[in-house]
C-alpha cells in the first residue's frame, strides 16, 4: 500500500508537454488519446497547438491543459504557403513552452510529426535534462513527393529533418512497423529506439451510439461511407470517378455516398461531383468532432471506402478510417497497401493498379452480397477488438514512459 501511495506521488509530480502543430486537440484524436491516457495514469499533461477554431487560448478538458495559438497559415496548399505556416508557428510554440515551463517545469516533450523540425526547435530543452520523444505520425518526403511531385530542394530538406529527429530525439514512436523498418534503414538508428504504437480505435466511443435522425439514405438501398480529410493526397476524385463509372456505366444508381470530413480540397472535390452531375449521390456532411455522433453516423452505412491511391506513402502509412470501419462491423473497400493488408486482412476488399473501374465494380459487389458483407464486417469487429484496439496501444505508450523514459515500474 505504501508502495503503491510513494508511486502516485511521483506520478503527480511528473509533468509531460505534448506538441502538434498540424491539428487542433482534441480534434486530433492520437494525440488526444495519448494525452489522456498519460493523464489516467497520474501524470500533469499540457498540450500545445494550432487554434483552428479560433476559441479560447487556453482550456482544460478532463484534467489535460491546453494552450492554442493563431496561424493564419495552417491551410497552405503551396510550398510558400507551407513554408509561411512552419515559420509562423516557431515564436508561439517557444513562446508557449516557455511559459508553461516557468510555471510548471516538465520532464518529457512529446513531439508529433509533421513538421519534422520541431525536435531541433525544441533542442535546448535537453540542456534542462529534458527528454524528447519523437511521435513519427507521417513520411513526411514521401507525403511531400504525393502532394509537389519531385525530389526537389525541399525533399532533401525534409530528409536531413527527419535523419536529424531520429538522432536527437530520447525515444521515437511509430505508428506501424512500414515506417519503422523504413526510417530505421535511412536515418540508421539502432531499432531497440523506435518503438510502435498503432492509431487503435477507443472501442468505449462505440457503445451507447446517438439514434440518427438525419434519413441518410434518402429513399436509396445502401449507404456507403468515407469519413476523413479531403486534401490532395486523400484522392477523392478517385472515388467520384467511382462512382461515375458506377452510375454512368454499370447503370446502378440506388445508393448515397456520405462524406463525413473537410480539408483544403473539399471544393474542389464538390466542384468535380457537380461537373459529373453527380450531386444526388453525394451527401457533404462536414467535419463532426464528436465521436460518438460521428460512429453514430458511421454505424448507418453499409460499407466503408478508403480510396486514397496506392503510393509508397499510403502502403507505409495505416489509414485510421479504416480500423474504424471495421470497429463497427463495416466492410471497406481499398487501393492495395502494405499496412492495408496487414490492418485489415479479411475485413477488406484491396483494388490493385489504382484501378477506378474495379473499385466501383467491387463497390457493386459488396453491396448486393449482404452475406459477404456480414462475414467480413465480423471479421474486422474481432480483429479490431482481439489486436488493434486503442486499450491495447495504451499500455505499450504507458509501458514505454514509465519504463523506458522515466525508468519506474507501475503496478
Amino acid at each position: 500500500m505504501k508502495y503503491i501511495f510513494f508511486m502516485k506521488r511521483i506520478r503527480n509530480n511528473i509533468h509531460i508537454l505534448l506538441v502538434v502543430e498540424n491539428n487542433q486537440v482534441p480534434m486530433d484524436t492520437r494525440v488526444w488519446k495519448e494525452a489522456q491516457a498519460l493523464r489516467e495514469k497520474g501524470f500533469n499533461v499540457s498540450v500545445i497547438c494550432p487554434n483552428k477554431n479560433k476559441d479560447k487560448n487556453y482550456k482544460k478538458l478532463g484534467e489535460v491543459e491546453i494552450h492554442q495559438y493563431y496561424n493564419p497559415f495552417i491551410k497552405g496548399t503551396s510550398i510558400l504557403s507551407i513554408l509561411g505556416e512552419y515559420l509562423f508557428t516557431i515564436f508561439p510554440l517557444l513562446f508557449y513552452s516557455l511559459k508553461i515551463y516557468i510555471k510548471k517545469p516538465f520532464s518529457i516533450i512529446h513531439i508529433a510529426n509533421p513538421p519534422d523540425f520541431l525536435v531541433i526547435l525544441f533542442l535546448p530543452f535537453k540542456l534542462f535534462g529534458i527528454k524528447i520523444v519523437f511521435d513519427h505520425h507521417d513520411l513526411s518526403p514521401e507525403l511531400f513527393i504525393e502532394k509537389f511531385g519531385e525530389k526537389n530542394f525541399f525533399f532533401k530538406l525534409l530528409l536531413i529533418c527527419e535523419k536529424l529527429s531520429y538522432k536527437l530525439a530520447d525515444v521515437i514512436i511509430t505508428t506501424n512497423n512500414s515506417i519503422k523498418d523504413t526510417c530505421i534503414k535511412r536515418n540508421k538508428v539502432s531499432k531497440n529506439k523506435v518503438f510502435v504504437i498503432r492509431n487503435g480505435p477507443d472501442l468505449n466511443e462505440i457503445k451507447n451510439l446517438y439514434r440518427v435522425k438525419d434519413n441518410l439514405r434518402r429513399g436509396k438501398k445502401y449507404l456507403i461511407g468515407y469519413v476523413g480529410n479531403i486534401d490532395s493526397q486523400d484522392s477523392l476524385e478517385k472515388l467520384v470517378a467511382s462512382i461515375e463509372y458506377i452510375v454512368k456505366e454499370r447503370k446502378f444508381d440506388d445508393f448515397r455516398v456520405l462524406i463525413i470530413g473537410d480539408g483544403n480540397y473539399r471544393t474542389k472535390i464538390e466542384d468535380i461531383v457537380q461537373q459529373k452531375s453527380l450531386q444526388e449521390y453525394f451527401i457533404f456532411y462536414g467535419s463532426e468532432y464528436n465521436r460518438k455522433k460521428l460512429f453514430s453516423l458511421l454505424s448507418k452505412i453499409d460499407i466503408g471506402v478508403e480510396p486514397s491511391r496506392e503510393t509508397e506513402k499510403f502502403s507505409k502509412s495505416t489509414s485510421t478510417k479504416v480500423m474504424e470501419y471495421m470497429a463497427l462491423g463495416k466492410p471497406v473497400i481499398q487501393y492495395n497497401s502494405l499496412e492495408g493488408i496487414f490492418t485489415a486482412g479479411k475485413a477488406s476488399l484491396f483494388i490493385k493498379n489504382n484501378d477506378e473501374r474495379n473499385f466501383g465494380d467491387a463497390i457493386i459487389y459488396l453491396l448486393k452480397d449482404k452475406k459477404r458483407r456480414k462475414e467480413m464486417g465480423e471479421y474486422g469487429k474481432r480483429r479490431v477488438k482481439k489486436v488493434l484496439q486503442w486499450n491495447i496501444e495504451k499500455e505499450k505508450l504507458l509501458n514505454l514512459y514509465t519504463e523506458k523514459l522515466l525508468n519506474i515500474k507501475i503496478n
